[in-house]
């Protein structure tokens, strides 16, 4: 019973600070800007691992933007969105 209030008034909470217009979760490393020029780079030939170091993310945060994998910012589960599936993340899907 407790745990059912504490679940309901966090929901109204977040339901509130959504509809205020508040941003939720975690800021994104890069800007879309640097996202577009990453996937550019790469398309060109550049390595992860420099433009890992270039921009002062992870190798991960690359291969991410690479794939087109983006996190939604507005939630607090694991959600992502697959612009093109690879046989690693077609795993997910099922």
């Amino acid at each position: 019973m407790e745990r059912d209030l504490l679940v309901e008034r966090t929901q109204a909470g977040l339901a509130r600070a959504k509809a205020e217009g508040k941003t939720l979760g975690r800021p994104s490393k890069t800007t879309q800007d640097q996202r577009s020029e990453i996937r550019h780079r790469l398309d060109k030939g550049e390595s992860v691992s420099a433009l890992a170091r270039a921009y002062g993310v992870s190798r991960a945060t690359i291969s991410a933007t690479r794939n087109n994998i983006q996190t939604f910012p507005n939630t607090s589960s694991d959600i992502f969105l697959l612009s093109k599936a690879t046989p690693r993340t077609e795993s997910w899907l099922k």
